[in-house]
């Protein structure tokens, strides 16, 4: 009851301090406080960045002085700490929501703060920040319809502290305590409690779903005439823990060549190439360079309004083998011309809604750029292009965005051979004179392609299928489209005050619902498609036109690449063998690593395919779980330990993996490759003595393999691959001055030579030809008890052998 009581008189305390504290917040431009100003500037720090209504954090930020912290004035911003840290004095905000509105902040580590966040405001949201150890972790004082979620908030006084706060969402939390988790006080039970982690939660959870099977209580202590409680329904099991914020920089490509802000990046001329992932984005500022992403990555934040690599009134400019994640804008140009972007694998790990915030690639007043065989997913805008013309967007795969490509206001663009799928909107065009030819537009769910207010484009010899409508025309005249498969789309063209020209005069394009018959058999029906007012096909294809797209395939040297560099996976599937392959593999120059190139064809069947042509032949392997729909290639990959990965032949994600039996240990086939290796590498032993035992005779075979485990004085046991048996008997020694370690080798014999190759690596360590070997004298090693025993027979024998003929002498002496 005193602990208790001694509780209430500090929270009490706590909430008369915190009214105080909150009007202290209000005095402006007192010493070691920052503002954030009305009018969008910064005072009293150099430590936060602005673009717009993003403000970041560039370094940590002390305040050293009672009572200050952080006071926010403007409305409507975003205030990311990118993982830096935010130090108090134990008498003071963090940061202070004076009546404020439409304010996120997010990604702040707090430190030693009376208060983390005072929110007085609302509509406000707290998302993954770090707020421990100080008095109170989160304060809502008067603040409606504000979330708090995906914060770590434990071991203050009180994590979350609501006074007269409604509608407020708190879900996603890790919430301890030391007195009370949450303390509201006149705050009605309309605020929303979901799925958070509650440190003193003692429930159970007999399904394993993850949440506890009876609700947590929270609660209540109201000082008017109310005493009431709520509960979280879902409480979480584990903690949600707030993974570390990565070291974020911005890097400097600057006009004389030199590099700031990393040493990640490695110059040679006017290339730059990355040696490693990096954390940060990139700003160019010099003409004439190429960028050479290596395979590695630069991650982003998904902070609004980030740009990956940032690129204004440059040219030539080639940006490649780069993967980019987690920007707003992956790459952004702005009046740049004649640069090139290839190769790069361009993504975000969460996909946001709301349109024309986020883009892959975007184009800005910049013409003459060549966009070609890049990986888009999970933005908004896959690619966007506004004011630009005569740009070439050609052999991309652009999936899972809310629109694929967007060409505004832009002419004499041409977009071309592109992969362009799993989109809710696949190609949306406003302006004239562009060329979309040969494309593949599938699986969108809303339309393929969008022309609005668009006039004299020409759509030409594209696979239009599975969208929603394959073509939706509006407020358009005088586009040219022909030559292109309309199938199986649930509208076909959707028109709204338009008209088209859909053949060329002699062909139009094939539609799969086409009703009408061609009697003088040319390929052409006898009757228009009639699409709607001002719009037909004259001459309507019978038959599906072929389009000859080039496949999209890395070669197996990338796939590699992308290997090493990558850790996610994908598909998480086991799998049956069906067939062998006919085709010979490519294989590494040290013969540990071969690769085939296959084609998945969206069902778990994979094919044999040839590479570069594409062309598919039998099934090879079956796999066991559901996967995606879409047919794509991969590759391949056994490695010297028999373990394989599938690689992504059109971006290098790593789509699955199988482990080997024995990790890091060479399997036969691989040991026989490194045989007939073009680059063997070769580490000989300097060989004292080569001996073998007794009844081990080299293979029986004219060739032949065998695995051997040899033990640190040179001796070598037959070693039974892939069960190891240690008991197999001695059947080599070979006595070495420069390697007593033991592992696996592989005795391999041809035709002329034994070779003895180190199962950890493929290192031959010693070449013998078969001449010698046959002539070598084999020499009978006997182990000492057992020439002790012969000793002893022997030794018996003789005795024995005396005392009989002493005996006989003295019987014959007897006698005579």
């Amino acid at each position: 009851m005193k602990k208790s009581a001694s509780a209430l008189v500090l929270l009490l305390f706590l909430s008369i301090f915190m009214v105080s504290l909150s009007q202290i917040g209000v005095v402006k431009g007192q010493d070691s406080s920052v503002f954030i100003r009305a009018d969008g500037s910064v005072e009293g720090t150099d430590k936060i960045q602005v673009d717009g209504n993003y403000y970041s954090f560039i370094g940590d930020i002390e305040i050293t002085t009672f009572g200050y912290g952080i006071f926010v004035e403007k409305d409507n911003i975003v205030i990311d700490g990118l993982g830096h840290t935010l130090e108090g004095n134990e008498g003071n905000n963090g940061i202070n929501l004076n009546e404020r509105s439409g304010v996120t902040i997010k990604n702040i580590n707090f430190s030693n703060c009376w208060c983390g966040i005072a929110n007085f405001g609302n509509n406000c949201t707290i998302e993954g920040n770090w707020i421990n150890g100080g008095n109170i972790g989160i304060q809502l004082k008067v603040a409606d319809n504000s979330t708090i979620i995906g914060n770590e908030l434990l071991d203050n006084f009180v994590d979350v502290y609501l006074i007269d706060s409604y509608d407020n969402n708190i879900t996603g939390n890790s919430i301890g305590r030391l007195v009370w988790s949450m303390w509201m006080q006149l705050s009605p039970g309309d605020n929303y409690f979901y799925g958070n982690y509650w440190e003193t939660y003692e429930g159970i959870d007999d399904n394993g779903d993850g949440f506890g099977d009876t609700p947590f209580k929270i609660y209540w202590v109201d000082f008017g005439d109310r005493n009431l409680t709520c509960y979280d329904n879902n409480p979480l099991m584990k903690p949600i823990i707030v993974p570390e914020f990565p070291s974020w920089t911005t890097i400097y490509i600057r006009s004389d060549g030199s590099v700031e802000g990393t040493d990640k990046i490695q110059r040679d001329g006017d290339v730059y190439t990355f040696i490693s992932d990096i954390s940060g984005s990139i700003v160019v500022e010099k003409n004439d360079i190429v960028i050479d992403g290596a395979g590695f990555t630069l991650q982003g934040t998904g902070a609004d309004n980030s740009k990956g690599i940032y690129v204004e009134y440059r040219s030539n400019i080639t940006i490649r083998n780069l993967q980019i994640k987690d920007f707003d804008f992956g790459i952004r140009f702005l009046e740049a011309s004649n640069n090139t972007i290839t190769g790069n694998h361009i993504t975000r790990t969460n996909f946001k809604e709301d349109l024309g915030i986020d883009f892959g690639i975007l184009l800005g007043g910049s013409s003459k750029n060549s966009i070609i065989g890049n990986n888009i997913t999970n933005y908004e805008l896959g690619i966007g292009a506004s004011g630009s013309d005569n740009n070439t967007i050609s052999e991309n795969t652009i999936t899972n965005n809310l629109r694929g490509l967007d060409l505004i206001s832009s002419e004499n663009n041409t977009v071309s051979g592109n992969h362009i799928a799993n989109n809710i909107g696949g190609i949306a065009l406003e302006n004239m004179y562009n060329s979309i030819v040969e494309n593949t537009i599938t699986n969108n769910s809303n339309f393929g392609i969008h022309l609005y207010a668009a006039g004299y484009n020409n759509i030409i010899g594209n696979n239009i299928t599975n969208n929603g409508r394959g073509i939706l025309v509006s407020i358009c005249y005088n586009n040219v489209i022909h030559h292109n498969n309309f199938v199986n789309n649930t509208n076909h063209v959707e028109t709204d005050d338009s008209n088209g020209i859909w053949d060329n005069g002699e062909e139009g394009n094939y539609w799969d619902n086409y009703t009408g018959i061609d009697n003088d058999g040319d390929g052409i029906g006898d009757t228009p498609y009639v699409i709607a007012e001002s719009n037909q096909d004259n001459y309507p294809l019978m038959n599906w036109f072929a389009i000859e797209l080039p496949p999209q395939i890395m070669s197996f040297e990338e796939a590699l690449e992308f290997y090493s560099k990558q850790k996610y996976r994908l598909w998480n599937s086991g799998f049956q063998g069906i067939g062998d392959f006919e085709g010979e593999p490519f294989v590494t120059a040290d013969g540990l690593v071969i690769g085939y190139l296959c084609w998945y064809a969206g069902n778990g069947s994979i094919y044999e395919a040839v590479y570069p042509s594409g062309e598919v032949k039998g099934e090879m392997l079956r796999l066991r779980s559901a996967l995606p729909s879409e047919a794509y290639y991969v590759w391949e990959l056994i490695f010297m330990d028999a373990s394989r990965a599938w690689v992504d032949a059109r971006n290098g994600d790593i789509l699955d993996i199988t482990p080997a039996r024995f990790l890091g240990t060479l399997s036969r086939q691989a040991a026989l490759r490194v045989i007939n290796a073009s680059q063997q590498t070769v580490e000989e032993w300097d060989v004292q003595k080569y001996e073998r035992t007794k009844g081990a005779d080299p293979l029986d075979e004219p060739t032949g393999e065998r695995m051997l485990w040899r033990a640190a004085n040179g001796s070598l046991y037959e070693f039974y691959y892939p069960i190891p048996d240690y008991k197999a008997k001695e059947v080599l020694r070979i006595q070495v001055s420069n390697d007593t370690e033991e592992y696996i080798m592989w005795e391999i014999t041809t035709e002329t030579e034994t070779y003895y190759i180190d199962a950890r690596n493929g290192i031959i360590r010693l070449i013998i030809s078969n001449d010698e070997l046959s002539s070598q004298h084999q020499i009978y090693q006997f182990p000492s008890e057992a020439i002790i025993g012969i000793a002893a027979i022997i030794i018996i024998v003789i005795v024995v052998a005396t005392f009989t003929l002493k005996k006989r002498f003295s019987k014959i002496k007897a006698t005579a």
